[in-house]
């Protein structure tokens, strides 16, 4: 590939990747408002409100539970079942992405157990990833690596 075409190339995804955001953010915006706009405590405010949660979650994780928190409470007030299982889905889809890699690195680090460290960066990378935040996952990932590599220096792969 000459280094026109890898420019193209570049170009190109930085236009997506910029356009997909522009879109994201357009998307919350126009259904914040349909929510300022629908203040009927039904169905519909529901759908609306996981709608901008599950939009948020890649973005504002701290946004995206206090809108699920809203979704949930006027689910059981309701009695709005499928709206629930969309609720939890979602939630369910947070927890994932604000896990506790952290807590489990520091645990690990405490009893140097290496392979544990590995495997949360790698998890860490593949959170990010799904956030689209693609240079924080190959930070991580890059970290994962370095520590497989002194796993191997040091003969501790002992599966």
């Amino acid at each position: 590939m000459n280094s026109t075409n890898k420019y193209l190339l570049t170009l190109f995804c930085l236009l997506f990747f910029t356009l997909n955001i522009q879109s994201q953010n357009t998307a919350i915006d126009s259904l914040k408002n349909k929510v300022l706009l629908h203040t009927q405590k039904d169905t519909i405010r529901v759908k609306l409100l996981n709608d901008i949660a599950f939009l948020y979650y890649k973005k504002d994780i701290a946004k995206a539970i206090a809108y699920i928190r809203e979704s949930e409470t006027l689910t059981e007030a309701i009695g709005f079942k499928k709206g629930k299982g969309k609720s939890l889905y979602i939630k369910g889809i947070i927890q994932t992405a604000q896990s506790n890699f952290d807590q489990a690195i520091n645990l690990y680090e405490t009893i140097d157990f290496k392979i544990g460290i590995s495997e949360c960066y790698n998890g860490m990378g593949i959170t990010a990833y799904y956030k689209s935040d693609y240079k924080q996952s190959i930070a991580y990932h890059k970290k994962a690596v370095g520590v497989d590599i002194l796993i191997m220096k040091k003969g501790l792969l002992l599966v």
